[in-house]
């Protein structure tokens, strides 16, 4: 079985690491992001640092277009959208997924979709809503994109 795919992928020069390429990037950004606000904090500025025409704030703002506190956690809103997109994007996602024609392997597709669908909503809700709302922010940012890239492959049939 291993070697049919091997060779299925070779065949239609797919190589099975791509995307690997996407989830390192977005795991080097939570990384960074939680380095950068949530262990260290903001930084103490030293004004005799700064060039003359560069201004330092009084105050660093850490609300997302005025409506988010990113630092605080505890969003239930934004986990629920968390929730709710990751939702239709796993769903857009399946739909376009064709399932086996072999009856064993298509209830196991059934069950592990069902469950993709409705276990991971949740777990990410919950995680969003334990963590500071930039997790959730970034979170609705990526479902977003996924939903859009999903609207454009369904467009493009």
């Amino acid at each position: 079985l291993t070697r049919e795919r091997l060779s299925l992928l070779k065949k239609h020069k797919v190589n099975p690491f791509a995307g690997f390429g996407a989830l390192i990037i977005q795991l080097v950004v939570l990384i960074a992001l939680y380095f950068a606000l949530f262990r260290e904090g903001f930084p103490v500025i030293d004004q005799a640092l700064l060039y003359s025409f560069v201004h330092m704030p009084a105050q660093v703002s850490t609300t997302f277009f005025g409506l988010v506190d990113i630092m605080a956690p505890h969003h239930i809103v934004l986990a629920f959208l968390v929730g709710a997109t990751q939702y239709v994007a796993i769903r857009l996602t399946l739909r376009r997924t064709p399932s086996p024609t072999n009856p064993e392997k298509e209830a196991a597709h059934k069950m592990q979709s069902a469950m993709m669908l409705y276990f991971m909503p949740a777990l990410m809700a919950v995680v969003s809503y334990t963590f500071p709302a930039a997790v959730g922010v970034y979170f609705v940012t990526g479902n977003l994109v996924s939903i859009f890239q999903e609207w454009l492959l369904k467009r493009q049939k």
